[in-house]
Protein backbone atom coordinates (compact mmCIF):
# COMPACT_ATOMS: atom_id res chain seq x y z
CA UNK A 1 0.00 0.00 0.00
CA UNK A 2 1.78 3.15 -1.15
CA UNK A 3 0.27 6.86 -0.95
CA UNK A 4 1.22 9.57 -3.30
CA UNK A 5 1.90 12.96 -2.33
CA UNK A 6 2.85 15.48 -4.90
CA UNK A 7 6.42 16.56 -4.78
CA UNK A 8 5.31 20.54 -5.31
CA UNK A 9 3.54 20.23 -2.17
CA UNK A 10 4.58 22.34 0.96
CA UNK A 11 7.53 20.11 2.91
CA UNK A 12 5.30 19.97 6.12
CA UNK A 13 3.00 18.30 3.90
CA UNK A 14 4.92 15.56 2.13
CA UNK A 15 6.01 15.54 6.04
CA UNK A 16 2.69 14.97 6.97
CA UNK A 17 2.04 12.00 4.33
CA UNK A 18 5.00 10.31 5.26
CA UNK A 19 4.26 10.47 9.54
CA UNK A 20 0.81 8.94 8.36
CA UNK A 21 2.48 6.42 6.02
CA UNK A 22 4.05 5.15 8.77
CA UNK A 23 2.03 5.03 11.58
CA UNK A 24 0.01 3.00 9.41
CA UNK A 25 2.99 0.39 8.10
CA UNK A 26 2.69 1.90 4.69
CA UNK A 27 4.72 3.68 2.21
CA UNK A 28 4.21 7.19 0.99
CA UNK A 29 6.07 8.01 -2.68
CA UNK A 30 7.05 11.76 -3.68
CA UNK A 31 5.72 12.47 -7.48
CA UNK A 32 8.24 14.89 -8.93
CA UNK A 33 5.77 15.68 -11.63
CA UNK A 34 6.42 19.47 -12.44
CA UNK A 35 8.81 19.83 -9.78
CA UNK A 36 11.61 22.41 -11.20
CA UNK A 37 14.72 21.27 -9.01
CA UNK A 38 14.02 17.51 -8.62
CA UNK A 39 17.47 16.51 -7.26
CA UNK A 40 16.78 19.01 -4.16
CA UNK A 41 13.15 17.68 -3.76
CA UNK A 42 14.39 14.48 -4.12
CA UNK A 43 16.87 14.78 -1.30
CA UNK A 44 14.57 16.63 1.01
CA UNK A 45 12.04 13.91 0.65
CA UNK A 46 14.97 11.84 1.64
CA UNK A 47 15.69 13.21 4.88
CA UNK A 48 12.08 13.43 5.55
CA UNK A 49 12.10 9.90 5.43
CA UNK A 50 9.80 9.33 1.87
CA UNK A 51 10.08 5.47 0.71
CA UNK A 52 9.79 6.28 -2.86
CA UNK A 53 10.59 8.89 -5.29
CA UNK A 54 8.13 9.21 -8.09
CA UNK A 55 9.46 9.94 -11.46
CA UNK A 56 6.98 11.21 -13.85
CA UNK A 57 6.37 12.63 -17.20
CA UNK A 58 2.89 14.01 -17.66
CA UNK A 59 0.93 13.58 -20.92
CA UNK A 60 1.59 17.52 -22.15
CA UNK A 61 5.16 16.85 -21.13
CA UNK A 62 5.30 13.39 -23.35
CA UNK A 63 2.90 15.54 -26.33
CA UNK A 64 5.86 17.40 -26.38
CA UNK A 65 8.41 14.83 -26.89
CA UNK A 66 9.43 14.79 -23.04
CA UNK A 67 10.55 10.82 -21.45
CA UNK A 68 10.96 10.30 -17.74
CA UNK A 69 14.69 9.29 -19.16
CA UNK A 70 16.88 11.93 -17.91
CA UNK A 71 14.73 12.44 -14.65
CA UNK A 72 15.00 8.77 -14.19
CA UNK A 73 18.96 9.41 -14.53
CA UNK A 74 19.02 12.50 -12.45
CA UNK A 75 16.98 10.71 -9.56
CA UNK A 76 19.12 6.98 -9.65
CA UNK A 77 22.17 8.80 -9.82
CA UNK A 78 21.82 10.30 -6.37
CA UNK A 79 21.92 6.72 -4.94
CA UNK A 80 19.83 7.70 -2.31
CA UNK A 81 19.08 3.85 -1.05
CA UNK A 82 15.32 5.02 -1.67
CA UNK A 83 12.94 2.97 -4.12
CA UNK A 84 12.41 4.99 -7.44
CA UNK A 85 9.04 4.45 -9.28
CA UNK A 86 8.30 5.18 -13.19
CA UNK A 87 5.40 6.84 -14.82
CA UNK A 88 5.00 8.73 -17.76
CA UNK A 89 5.75 6.81 -21.37
CA UNK A 90 6.40 3.27 -20.14
CA UNK A 91 5.06 1.02 -22.84
CA UNK A 92 6.29 -2.70 -23.35
CA UNK A 93 9.00 -1.22 -25.98
CA UNK A 94 10.46 0.87 -22.66
CA UNK A 95 9.81 -1.07 -20.20
CA UNK A 96 13.61 -3.17 -20.14
CA UNK A 97 15.02 0.40 -20.65
CA UNK A 98 13.19 1.91 -17.42
CA UNK A 99 14.02 -1.64 -15.67
CA UNK A 100 17.53 -0.72 -16.28
CA UNK A 101 18.06 3.33 -15.54
CA UNK A 102 17.03 2.50 -12.10
CA UNK A 103 13.46 2.15 -11.39
CA UNK A 104 12.10 -0.74 -8.55
CA UNK A 105 8.87 0.32 -10.06
CA UNK A 106 7.23 0.59 -13.29
CA UNK A 107 3.63 2.06 -13.92
CA UNK A 108 2.40 1.70 -17.10
CA UNK A 109 -0.96 3.56 -18.12
CA UNK A 110 -1.73 4.85 -21.42
CA UNK A 111 0.20 1.66 -23.14
CA UNK A 112 -2.28 -0.42 -21.03
CA UNK A 113 -5.75 1.40 -20.89
CA UNK A 114 -5.77 2.57 -24.30
CA UNK A 115 -4.42 -0.97 -25.87
CA UNK A 116 -6.65 -3.30 -27.83
CA UNK A 117 -6.17 -5.90 -25.03
CA UNK A 118 -5.70 -3.90 -21.93
CA UNK A 119 -4.84 -7.40 -20.27
CA UNK A 120 -2.22 -8.56 -23.00
CA UNK A 121 -0.71 -5.34 -22.62
CA UNK A 122 -0.45 -5.37 -19.05
CA UNK A 123 0.60 -9.09 -19.19
CA UNK A 124 3.44 -8.36 -21.57
CA UNK A 125 4.76 -5.25 -19.38
CA UNK A 126 4.47 -7.17 -16.39
CA UNK A 127 7.17 -10.14 -17.87
CA UNK A 128 8.93 -7.40 -19.15
CA UNK A 129 9.54 -5.70 -15.87
CA UNK A 130 10.82 -8.92 -13.59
Amino acid sequence: DICTVLGTADLGTIKGVIDVANKYGKEAQVDLINVTDKAARTQEAVKLGAHIIGVHTGLDQQAAGGTPFTDLALIAGLKTGVKISVAGGVKASTTKQVKDAGADIIVAGAAIYGAADPAASAAEITALAH
